[in-house]
């Protein structure tokens, strides 16, 4: 919700673009360590990793609106028709953002099996790899 505010605050500050971008970058990563108690690094990892997924979902949705011959500035100065033409590049951002949570959730399940199953044969296993350790077998 911080996130939201801020957002919607940023959007009415008299500067350009890219300078709202950066400061909505760092009040994100701000958020995300205070609240999620997450490290720095990885807060400005998945927050650039956002932040490219999404200017990706935008490049391809305005190409294709170009593509379409649709005239982009005419649909960024009416309010309602910039909401219905630029919601599909929201929608392909949630469905990469779903999908990747899917990938990583499988991703860890595998590593769980992993790790249980070489935990059951004596392998040394680290969440980076097996480590090929000293296998006793009792027959």
């Amino acid at each position: 919700m911080i996130c939201v505010i801020a957002t919607y605050v940023g959007r009415f500050l008299p500067i350009h673009f890219r300078v709202y971008t950066t400061i909505l970058i760092t009040v994100y990563i701000v958020v995300s360590i205070l609240i999620n108690k997450i490290s720095i690094n990885k807060s400005i990892f998945c927050i650039l990793i956002e932040f490219i997924i999404l200017s990706i979902c935008k490049v391809i949705n305005f190409s294709v609106l170009h593509w379409l011959s649709i005239d982009v500035y005419a649909v960024l100065r009416n309010p309602v028709k910039k909401v219905l033409y630029l919601a599909p590049s929201l929608i392909l951002f949630n469905s990469l953002v779903a999908l990747l949570y899917v990938a990583i959730c499988k991703i860890e399940k595998i590593t769980y099996i992993i790790s249980v199953f070489c935990r059951m044969y004596g392998i040394n296993y680290d969440n980076d790899g097996i480590k090929i350790g000293v296998i006793i077998f009792d027959y």
